[in-house]
């Protein structure tokens, strides 16, 4: 049976028999398998089960391979940490699981009855994949590079201490290698370089540059191709003009001169043209006549200057030629002049082209020549450091595999690095196929170069494991492409049946995610043949594995920006009219929609339960100006969000706020910075107040506030910025102002920057602190680094939301990709303007022509290059498509599409029209009216016949529980636990100590820090030779720390020898005693105790506890002891005697004001 005749019969049955057949057969080790799964077919579940398949034996107990031979594939950490703890779970299951459990598991893994064997290998297993060095190798494509080079480092030409570079790290590298080119430019002004730059300032601002500077790194792989091809920028700007059809060496001005210098034969057909319009009788016969031969009158130079306005005698504002060249009236004096003039027009249009052209090839050479500079830079400041970023992992590994690095054969050295990784790779399993671009599908081919290749490829049995779906191929920004994944798959079905091996083509449209009717909406939106473009070669229909649990689909209408009352232009403008956008109307009723659902604790019945902020998940196709109105309006309604997950920190009103107090405390005569931060949340002058001390200032705006403000505590907080920016680090400076008052009404800043930006501030302000830290982590603390860093880069902070948590997500649909929801809801639907090229750079990959080319503005784009450009908007446009399927089938149980438009017409080919026309073809569709929407909202939905059924099943099996006698807490609530008990601390008053003091002496004020040194010298000097007492108690005793005094030091001295030399004393301080002996323990009436004994001494018969005082003067009599002492000691005792019952327990005071051992009977 062919594997399309499976196929069919596994989806004509896959309802009536186990849905997982198909996964079962895409996972089955005796076959490469290439997987084409659909959104929600657990392919995940496929990889997994496969990597487990290979683990255990096969059907004759022959282990098939060992874990190190394995290697999985996949695009995100995310995806792999899912994989590998899927698999440790799985492993650890079977180690404890009993035989029968065991049996069940691997039958249905297996699809046969496991043998003894196979018990025994599946409960091994979880110690021999611990076991192995590194564990199982599931990794992403840049991970394995990086392990890759890690190994072989000199044979891949790099350096063994290497170091990953994160993205901006990258960035702030790239930026210094273009400040280190601009350098050469200052020092060259007349290079080709200078040129290039000097042209490409003309052209674009500074943040389009940055892009084209950040395409080029990420294009690194495409330009060395290109100069390994052509040689340099002149070659391929030679080439260019070739194919361009125009002489290298032609300059504008040349072409212009070209252009205008006439031949006889053409100027004596356009005076022909002029005397027949000059005698023509309409209007405008005459004054065309005139222009023209005005024109032909003049020099070559004059013709040049006037060549836009001799232009427009033949072309429309439009930039068309004219429908009529001339009158009627013209022709009949003369039929030859239409065709004299349409041939000039045509002229004209070749010659634009031709401008064109010359302008496009010229670019092209400017942008390489700084391709080559900048990467050159790039290259020079990564090896210095010892860095490789993410693409320079990838190439090196392709180059070490083709033996580039090492000017080896591809054949000799990629089996040998194989081979040393770990003994060879046996198997490869790659996930989300769809989004690997090119250079990474080359390691992977070159990996398995000879798995199906040479003399003993039909006697191995090592496979290749490919799943992905081009439907949600979406990332054509990393040069991902649903064709190459088509090619591949081609490419390895020829390989493996070349080398007479199985190869299983499976495709799964059975979706484990979403209900029925979102899955119908789905194929309803890509059932004709120009929404299935770009799409893949083979689309089936979805089965929802779902089937009859509920579900819903809502198309609600557009809301659309309210319009303005015309004014009159006479009336004075004294009312204010209050419109709405339609962006801010739609994210208002996302809000409230929300809040509704959360108030009412609305049942998400798929689900049984309530829905949770946690349960829903709004996708957008880009974090533009609306994601933060959403964010804005789900705060107001007390919703929780995650806010967006990804911000550029920079960008955000508030960080700018913080930088502008820094950027004021470096440099208070900013007045320009100044005055921003006078109207920013932390003070809030208006417009008015800050005229009266900038107007007719004469000296800096700062020196102005100083003489004339009266606002103190203004002057006060702004002084306090200068004075704090050179104590603090950065983030003490910033924590600061955000604590502390500030001149606003006396708010903290937190307070003030929340008034007035509202509570979606308060995420980007968080980021900002966490990078202040981490900046102080890896550079100087300084005020004036950070700032300068934060203003040379645009830090964009990444959040993994992968778990949904307990607030509502924010992601644009690329970052949504893998991941899923019980409610999903589209809000950015509405597109005004078809898809533009953003890359201003045609690369060939894209556009199938040899040659790149770069065309700043795209109606400068010569009429060669309309195809390739025609050829990438087209891939645009089937992305765009792709983009929705994969929005769409993020959702589990419901889907929610809105829209809004603005004052610009939306196209009628945005998400919103492609669903809106499935809702038109569908039947079922209810519309349903609410009040603050004039339209209705279009619903879909499923019963839930499923769950139904189950809560059926689960009454008939109730039991009536009077049958049973229940006991009468099982109905009661847990009481609450007591809280656990405070520890008190024995030497901790719980009442006012009594100070007790000579009558006659002066306050001493260090006898704390005296008491304390006295205890630490008992506690040491007993445990070194009694010959070094009075040295070390010396050098202790003068530390500058205690400041004291001559006299004190000796008195303290004195003192602690005097008690250590006392032969009373002795055996307290002598063998076996210990000191600061630390207690803790539950008194008879659950008081928990915690404290420090100062001396204990513990003989065979009793318990000596000892506490030192130093009272000045103290008590003779133990009944003149204070209580608390009493109660100290005796906590102590009733402590220790739970320890030693069978002991006598004994307590003294010893006081050191003499010294004086008083014996103590507390019990």
């Amino acid at each position: 049976m062919t594997s399309d005749k499976r196929l069919t019969l596994a989806l004509d049955h896959d309802r009536d028999i186990d849905p997982n057949v198909l996964q079962s057969r895409a996972s089955s080790p005796d076959a490469s398998s290439w997987v084409s799964a659909s959104a929600g077919s657990g392919k995940t579940k496929v990889l997994t089960e496969r990597m487990l398949r290979l683990l255990l034996p096969d059907k004759n107990g022959v282990i098939r391979t060992q874990a190190n031979k394995i290697l999985a594939l996949t695009f995100t950490k995310a995806g792999a940490s899912e994989m590998a703890v899927r698999i440790q779970n799985k492993l650890s299951e079977w180690v404890i699981a009993d035989d029968d459990d065991l049996k069940n598991a691997l039958e249905k893994l297996l699809l046969r009855p496991p043998n003894q064997k196979d018990l025994n290998a599946a409960r091994r297993l979880f110690a021999e994949v611990t076991d192995t060095p590194g564990g199982l190798k599931i990794m992403t494509i840049n991970s394995f590079c990086q392990s890759v080079l890690s190994r072989f480092p000199l044979e891949a030409g790099i350096s063994p201490q290497f170091v990953a570079l994160e993205d901006d790290e990258s960035s702030r590298y790239l930026k210094r290698a273009y400040q280190n080119m601009t350098k050469q430019v200052l020092s060259d002004k007349s290079s080709p370089l200078a040129q290039a730059i000097h042209s490409f300032s003309e052209m674009m601002n500074e943040d389009q540059l940055d892009n084209i500077l950040q395409t080029l790194c990420n294009e690194r792989y495409q330009i060395e191709q290109l100069f390994n091809k052509y040689f340099d920028a002149d070659g391929i700007h030679t080439n260019l003009c070739t194919s361009l059809g125009i002489d290298p060496m032609l300059s504008i001005d040349q072409a212009f001169f070209d252009f205008c210098a006439l031949t006889t034969e053409q100027e004596s057909l356009l005076y022909q043209a002029c005397k027949a319009l000059a005698n023509g009788t309409e209007k405008s016969d005459q004054p065309m006549g005139i222009a023209l031969q005005s024109w032909l009158e003049n020099d070559i130079k004059a013709r040049i200057k006037n060549y836009p306005a001799y232009r427009l005698l033949f072309f429309t504002t439009q930039d068309k030629i004219r429908s009529k060249l001339c009158t009627a009236g013209v022709t009949k004096l003369d039929p030859d002049v239409p065709d004299i003039l349409l041939a000039e027009a045509n002229l004209i249009v070749d010659f634009d082209d031709k401008l064109k052209s010359i302008k496009c090839a010229a670019a092209t050479r400017d942008l390489f020549i700084i391709a080559q500079h900048l990467l050159d830079e790039y290259q020079l400041i990564k090896e210095k450091n010892n860095a490789l970023d993410f693409d320079d992992q990838i190439l090196k590994t392709l180059k070490l595999l083709k033996g580039q690095s090492m000017n080896m054969a591809q054949e000799d050295v990629a089996p040998w690095v194989r081979f040393k990784l770990d003994q060879g790779i046996d198997h490869i399993l790659v996930d989300e196929a769809q989004d690997t671009n090119p250079e990474q599908w080359e390691i992977i081919q070159l990996l398995t170069y000879d798995f199906f290749d040479g003399e003993n490829a039909a006697d191995n049995d090592r496979t290749i494991f490919v799943v992905g779906d081009e439907k949600q191929s979406i990332f054509s920004f990393r040069r991902a492409s649903p064709e190459k994944f088509n090619i591949l798959r081609r490419w390895f079905q020829e390989k493996i049946n070349h080398a007479k091996k199985i190869f299983d083509p499976v495709d799964i449209n059975i979706s484990f995610r979403s209900v029925s009717c979102v899955l119908d909406l789905v194929d309803k939106v890509f059932q004709n043949d120009a929404m299935r473009n770009g799409l893949g070669e083979n689309i089936l229909p979805h089965k929802a594995f779902r089937t009859g649990q509920p579900g819903l689909v809502e198309l609600w209408p557009l809301f659309k920006t309210e319009e303005k009352e015309p004014i009159h232009p006479w009336d004075p403008p004294i009312t204010v009219q209050d419109t709405q956008s339609g962006a801010v109307m739609h994210a208002n009723h996302i809000a409230q929609t929300i809040k509704g659902w959360l108030d009412a604790k609305e049942p998400l019945e798929s689900h049984d339960r309530p829905i949770e902020a946690g349960d829903i998940m709004i996708l957008v196709r880009a974090r533009n100006a609306f994601v933060g109105q959403l964010v804005k309006a789900l705060k107001t309604n007390c919703i929780p969000v995650s806010g967006v997950d990804r911000m550029t920190i920079n960008d955000e009103l508030s960080v700018q706020d913080l930088l502008s107090a820094a950027q004021f405390a470096l440099l208070p005569d900013d007045d320009l910075n100044l005055a921003c931060l006078l109207k920013s949340p932390f003070i809030g002058w208006d417009d008015d107040i800050l005229f009266d001390y900038a107007y007719e200032r004469q000296s800096t705006l700062w020196q102005s506030l100083r003489d004339k403000c009266h606002d103190k505590p203004l002057l006060e907080w702004l002084n306090n910025l200068i004075a704090q920016s050179g104590q603090k680090s950065p983030y003490s400076f910033f924590n600061t102002i955000l604590q502390r008052a500030c001149p606003l009404k006396n708010k903290s800043g937190l307070k003030a920057l929340q008034y007035r930006l509202g509570q979606e501030c308060l995420d980007p302000v968080n980021e900002f602190l966490n990078l202040a830290l981490h900046y102080e982590l890896d550079n100087a603390p300084s005020l004036q680094g950070f700032v300068h860093s934060q203003q040379s880069d645009k830090t964009v902070i990444k959040r993994e939301m992968e778990e949904a948590g307990k607030a509502v997500r924010i992601m644009t649909v690329h970052g949504a990709k893998g991941l899923q929801a019980p409610i999903v809801i589209l809000p950015d639907t509405i597109r005004v303007s078809s898809s533009i090229i953003t890359d201003k750079i045609i690369w060939p990959d894209r556009s199938k022509y040899d040659l790149p080319f770069f065309i700043p503005r795209i109606n400068d784009a010569p009429s060669y290059c309309l195809k390739a450009i025609e050829t990438v908007k087209l891939r645009a446009e089937e992305e765009y498509k792709r983009l929705l399927y994969v929005a769409l089938t993020r959702a589990e149980s419901r889907l929610y599409i809105g829209g809004h438009v603005g004052s610009k017409k939306p196209l009628d080919d945005s998400w919103y029209h492609y669903i809106e026309n499935a809702f038109n073809e569908m039947d079922g569709i209810e519309e349903i009216y609410i009040n603050d929407i004039e339209q209705p909202i279009r619903r879909f939905t499923t019963e839930n016949t499923a769950l139904n059924a189950d809560k059926k099943s689960k009454q008939n099996n109730f039991i009536d529980k009077s049958d049973y006698d229940i006991p009468s807490w099982l109905f009661e609530s847990i009481p609450q636990e007591p809280a656990p008990p405070r520890p008190l601390v024995p030497s901790r008053p719980s009442v006012p100590e009594v100070t007790v003091l000579s009558p006659l002496g002066s306050q001493d004020n260090q006898r704390f820090i005296r008491g304390n040194v006295t205890h630490r010298l008992l506690q040491l000097l007993p445990d070194i030779d009694p010959e070094m007492w009075e040295q070390r108690a010396l050098d202790y005793v003068a530390k500058a720390s205690h400041q004291f005094t001559q006299e004190v030091q000796r008195s303290i001295i004195q003192e602690t020898l005097t008690i250590l030399h006392h032969p009373e004393f002795s055996p307290i301080f002598g063998i076996g005693s210990m000191a600061e002996v630390s207690v803790t323990g539950m008194l008879d009436d659950k008081i928990l105790i915690s404290g420090q004994i100062d001396r204990l001494l513990v003989t065979d018969t009793t318990i000596m506890i000892i506490d030192y005082k130093t009272n000045r003067p103290p008590p003779k009599d133990p009944k003149d002891v204070p209580v608390l002492y009493y109660n100290q000691l005796k906590a102590y005792a009733k402590a220790l005697l739970k320890i030693y019952p069978d002991k006598e327990v004994k307590t003294a005071l010893l006081w050191t004001d003499g010294p004086h051992l008083m014996p103590l009977d507390v019990l």
